[in-house]
């Protein structure tokens, strides 16, 4: 109840004036009497200021004043009850042996519930609801199951607010621990206004449980030569001091693929596990990664086992399923040499223990040169290096104004016949990367050039510029589209015109030492071992300065400690351009058996870097979404033509595997986001590994590409991440709500609270003032105080 003040009903009219006359003869009367008076005056004063106060009573009641209080109105403003109903509400609490989620005076089969529960229902209309993935109307709250493994708390608790939007609602009471698998939403619920009062119930253990958690699983994986997969788990550990953890990675098949021990530190409550495996197989694989007791780790295929000998109060958090997606080739790589040389020889060779990197070359055996009648027999034009070869016409022969060229590793007759290709069907659809070795610009016309510079700007290709004498500014790079893509400036540079240096020692720098692509060792100090080995070099092509933006990965120092840069990579546009400033790097491989295999390895990991983040024809993303009862998912395609431009007329196709094995078969839709995107949607809630497949034709029927990709999907990780009340975001929704977070044992006394609060629909009581006991009791007091004091202190 809240008093609003007081009415003055007779303040109007005659009776002001009517009190007035009568308060004036009182106190005259009250002055003429007590002038009389043979006593102390201070006994004479008191009894004076009785007489007065009780006249001064009796002519306020004359104004008719009104106490105006409000209050709620019964039956009229609503309490809603919102329960969380997920599983792991369904843990049980050591000290009474019952369910962490139950609900103070919801007791099963007690219809109505009793407490403070009735006593809301005397004031106000009572209306349960549970939620776990989503929220559920509730006529029992006792029959709840504890059997989701999601807690979406933000959004059912939006989705209530909205649907009681215009209704009269006094308040909303939310028993939950806080622990919400969409807290993600949080910030957008906090930015909406308020509209009434949530007073969240802290529910859950009050002290941690015993218990491992895996908190996250981060995979890095590389394409790179003998590089594996590193797997990074933060594991929270609560009652487990100095204990022995074992981080077990099995993969599909049930088989241990590696095995992490680690004991905890003492007081340590997060605990880091890094371990590192290499998959037997390329494509897509799935593992499951599992923390345990090290005293438990033999039981992981018997979970009754696993469950005593854990000693944990759950093992819903102890495993992850993880993908790895090692993507298969071949990848095709166009290597284009002005000569043939031993950089091409070595590289080639490295190359060839490559199954996913497919090298095609294209190369210069000799150069152009003027046709002259002396030259061959009268009337003859081809060049006689191709005289007495079988199935070359007269008309098909190489021309004396024409350079020879060998193809090698080609797909088909036709491909690179005209030498370097002229059109974007012929360049972007068939190859990843370009490799320029020892060749001048002028070998390229300048449609060529322009042609290679949106390979790497809009294709997403790559670009590698091997040292060798007629590369950069030596090859006249300098002014062409390809030298505005190279990451280093072609003017001249102080060296001589060969680029000599003496016995130059190569080095990594900082940025080189974090790509793993440069790295041959996995240990640092093996690494600088081998690089303090490495024979110097006696070729480089020297600049002033890189490009901004560029990064040097690695520098030869020459005999007068001079540095020049060796290795230099930048982005550039959608693709990346490196450049190999050494031209003699085959004497790596010359010095001894080790050294020639470092050196195949190097050419082999930059062959995958250069080709690893290049798009294909056919690109699969998989966007998933947490929301609702099921995660949407929602494959998204994009399809190109041969020229790498949008391609909107195709069909595309997306097998869904799921978990169990069940196939779901999706047809893809234009996007009206984008051009050449194709969306579809799909919905996943069974936890564990899903493949998708998506199978792209053109419109003649022809397949242009097929791709495959998957995740993994751990529900229970989320929702058991802690076992332990989240109150911080229980107080941020209070907060922004006008509620407070309350404790099961001050439910009762918030009921007895709340119909005093402000409330929707309220309604207005008055009360003369002459109605009130104490007022009665108060004019009887000073009457008898002052016949008290004239009686009997014996004054008249």
């Amino acid at each position: 109840m809240e008093h609003k003040g007081w009415v003055w009903q007779g303040w109007e009219g005659v009776w002001p004036w009517v009190a007035g006359g009568v308060a004036l003869a009182a106190l005259v009367a009250l002055v003429y009497s007590y002038r009389q008076a043979t006593t102390h005056p201070s006994r004479k004063l008191a009894g004076w200021m009785c007489k007065l106060a009780v006249f001064a009573l009796l002519l306020l009641a004359l104004l008719e004043p009104m106490s105006v209080t409000q209050t709620a109105k019964k039956g009229e403003n609503d309490v809603l009850i919102l329960a969380d109903d997920s599983a792991s509400l369904a843990l049980k609490d050591p000290a009474t042996g019952r369910p962490v989620g139950m609900i103070p005076g919801v007791e099963a089969g007690a219809v109505p519930p009793a407490g403070w529960w009735k006593q809301l229902e005397v004031v106000f209309r009572v209306q349960a609801f549970s939620f776990d993935d989503r929220l559920h109307d509730r006529a029992d709250l006792s029959t709840r199951s504890f059997g989701a493994t999601r807690s979406a708390l933000v959004t059912s608790l939006e989705a209530l607010l909205k649907r009681f939007e215009k209704q009269p609602v006094a308040a909303v009471v939310v028993f939950t621990d806080g622990n919400a698998t969409d807290a993600a939403k949080l910030e957008t619920l906090l930015a909406s206004k308020p509209g009434v009062p949530v007073f969240p119930v802290m529910q859950g253990f009050k002290e941690a449980p015993r218990d491992l958690a895996l908190q996250s699983v981060d995979v890095t994986q590389t394409p790179f030569e003998d590089s594996p997969v590193a797997v990074s788990a933060r594991v929270s550990a609560q009652g487990f001091d100095k204990e022995e953890l074992s981080l077990v990675i099995r993969d599909e098949a049930g088989k241990v693929v590696v095995t992490e021990k680690h004991q905890l530190p003492a007081g340590a409550v997060d605990h880091v596990f890094q371990a590192r495996f290499r998959p037997a197989k390329t494509g897509l694989s799935f593992y499951t990664v599992t923390v345990v007791r090290l005293a438990a780790a033999g039981s992981l295929d018997d979970e009754g086992k696993l469950a005593t000998a854990s000693g944990e109060t759950t093992l819903e958090n102890n495993r992850r399923t993880i993908a790895v997606d090692r993507k298969t080739g071949p990848y095709r790589v166009l290597y284009v040499g002005g000569r043939p040389n031993w950089e091409y020889k070595f590289m080639r060779r490295a190359l060839e223990l490559d199954n996913e990197v497919k090298l095609v070359s294209l190369i210069r055996m000799a150069r152009r040169e003027p046709k002259f009648q002396w030259r061959g027999r009268e009337g003859e034009t081809s060049n006689p290096l191709f005289r007495g070869f079988s199935g070359e016409g007269q008309e098909e022969a190489q021309r004396y104004d024409q350079p020879v060229l060998v193809r090698l590793g080609i797909s088909d007759k036709k491909e690179l016949a005209d030498g370097f290709p002229r059109t974007p069907e012929e360049l972007f659809g068939s190859f990843r990367a370009v490799i320029l070795d020892d060749v001048e610009a002028d070998f390229f016309t300048q449609e060529q050039m322009d042609l290679l510079e949106k390979f790497v700007s809009v294709r997403g290709g790559s670009l590698l510029m091997l040292g060798g004498q007629e590369s950069f500014r030596l090859g006249k790079y300098d002014h062409t589209p390809v030298g505005r893509m190279l990451p280093v400036y072609l003017d001249a540079a102080g060296a001589g015109p060969a680029g000599l240096v003496q016995d130059a020692a190569f080095n990594l720098t900082r940025e080189g030492w974090l790509e793993p692509w440069m790295r041959l060792r996995s240990v640092e100090g093996d690494e600088e071992s081998r690089l303090a080995n490495m024979p110097g070099f006696f070729s480089v092509n020297q600049t002033t300065a890189i490009k901004p933006g560029a990064s040097v990965l690695a520098t030869v120092t020459d005999g007068s400690r001079k540095t020049h840069p060796a290795w230099v990579v930048q982005r550039y546009g959608n693709g990346r351009v490196a450049a190999v400033m050494v031209g003699d790097v085959w004497r790596w491989g010359m010095r001894d058996p080790e050294s020639h295999a470092d050196m195949d390895k190097a050419w082999r990991q930059m062959m995958r870097w250069l080709v690893v983040d290049v798009t294909d024809r056919v690109d699969l993303a998989v966007p998933v979404t947490a929301g609702g009862s099921h995660e949407l998912v929602t494959p998204q395609v994009r399809v190109r033509d041969k020229a790498f431009r949008p391609q909107d007329d195709a069909s595309v196709k997306v097998e869904i595997v799921e978990p169990d094995g069940t196939k779901l078969n999706l047809a893809a839709d234009p996007s009206s986001a984008e051009a050449g995107m194709f969306e579809a949607a799909s919905h996943a809630s069974r936890a564990g590994a899903y493949r998708v497949k998506t199978t792209v034709q053109d419109s003649t029927g022809a397949v242009v590409g097929e791709t495959t990709t998957g995740w993994a999907l751990n529900p229970a990780a989320a929702e058991f991440a802690s076992l332990t009340p989240n109150r911080p975001l229980l107080e941020k929704i209070a907060q922004w709500s006008g509620g407070r977070v309350l404790q099961p044992d001050e439910l009762a006394a918030w009921a007895a609270e709340l119909p005093q609060s402000a409330m929707p629909m309220m309604e207005i009581r008055s009360e003369p003032l002459w109605n009130q006991w104490w007022l009665l009791l108060l004019v009887v007091a000073l009457l008898g105080t002052e016949w008290w004091l004239r009686r009997r202190q014996g004054w008249r």
